[in-house]
Order: C-alpha cells, then sequence, then structure tokens
C-alpha cells in the first residue's frame, strides 16, 4: 500500500473531528446530562459505575483537565468534546480497517467518511454521553486484529498487546465482555 493511502484515515479522523467540534449538540440527552451531573458534583457512587468502570474517571480527568486550562464552565462541552475525538478516532479506525482489508484507498476513504455522517455515529459523537469512547475501545480490539503480520501474531509483544486493548474495551464499556470470546476465539483458531 501506498504512503499515501496511509494518510487517509489520518484525513477522515480530521475531518470528522472538525466536522463534529462544529455541531456539538445543544439539545441534551437525559444520559448526556446524568452524566455531566455525576462528574460535576464528584459522587463516587455515580462515578464508579459497574457498568462503565472507565468512563466516568475518563470524563471526570478529561473535566479537570479543562478546568485546570482555565475553562470556568460547566461539565457538558468538555465532555462533548472528548466524545467527538473518540468518534472521530472510530471513523479513522474503521477507514484504517476497510484499507487494510480490501487495499483500496477510495473505498477505504468512503466507507470512513460514511460511516463518520451516519446518523447513529454523528449523532452520539456529539453528545455528552459516551457511546463512542467504548466503540473506538471495541474497533481498537478489530485494528489490532488487522493490522499485524502473520509473523508478529505469535509473538508475546501482540499477544500482550491484544489483552491489554481488549480489557481496555471490556473496562470502558463492560457490556464488552463478549469481546474475549471473539478474541479468544481468533488467538485459538491460530
Amino acid at each position: 500500500m501506498s504512503s499515501r493511502s496511509r494518510l487517509i484515515p489520518l484525513i477522515v479522523t480530521g475531518a470528522t473531528a472538525f466536522l463534529y467540534l462544529a455541531t456539538l449538540s445543544r439539545h441534551y440527552t437525559g444520559d448526556s446530562i446524568e452524566y455531566a451531573l455525576a462528574i460535576e458534583l464528584g459522587n463516587r457512587a455515580y462515578l464508579l459505575d459497574p457498568s462503565h468502570p472507565l468512563l466516568h474517571p475518563l470524563g471526570l480527568a478529561f473535566f479537570r483537565l479543562w478546568q485546570t486550562l482555565g475553562w470556568t464552565g460547566q461539565s457538558l462541552v468538555p465532555l462533548q468534546v472528548l466524545n467527538a475525538l473518540a468518534g472521530a478516532v472510530c471513523a479513522g479506525l474503521v477507514t484504517d480497517i476497510v484499507r487494510r482489508l480490501t487495499g483500496l484507498a477510495r473505498l477505504a476513504l468512503v466507507t470512513g467518511l460514511g460511516f463518520a455522517v451516519s446518523g447513529g455515529l454523528w449523532m452520539l459523537s456529539v453528545e455528552a454521553e459516551f457511546v463512542s469512547v467504548p466503540l473506538a475501545a471495541a474497533l481498537l480490539i478489530l485494528w489490532t486484529l488487522f493490522v499485524v503480520t502473520p509473523e508478529q501474531a505469535g509473538s508475546a509483544k501482540y499477544v500482550i498487546l491484544l489483552a491489554l486493548v481488549t480489557a481496555v474495551a471490556f473496562w470502558s464499556y463492560a457490556s464488552g465482555a463478549l469481546l474475549y470470546f471473539v478474541v479468544l476465539t481468533g488467538v485459538l483458531m491460530d
């Protein structure tokens, strides 16, 4: 694959980030408001959600970073920005997965952009409720499976990397536990 085609996922990620950041929602869902309030109030009972063990601490850390940089507003906008960036990463990962599977740069570009502007991803990426963050973690597992060469697949480093990205996906959204079976099946089939 050409070095130009390797830039396509980065271009899709950048363009999608720009689009999402330019279209952040002003009509918040109930989950967005509930999530933002949990972050702002710092209530540990809400921050340690067993279904989303990493999401609330990640949102809180991102909000605190914004405050450290001078942000004086509420948490909705920082949380939307984090979600928009994760949605853009999702579009970039889908683009690169298609590029690696097919070797067709144009198909990868169209697929990635189509995925980015699909109603589901676009809508969920401009809100404050986190759906695109765990989706990015799950797509990272799939991407990790496709980025490796057959020679690298048997190495201990690759197995550790795959275990780490699978753990991140699981801990970002506990229903991602089903991904363990997918990864285990893939490893056992080799």
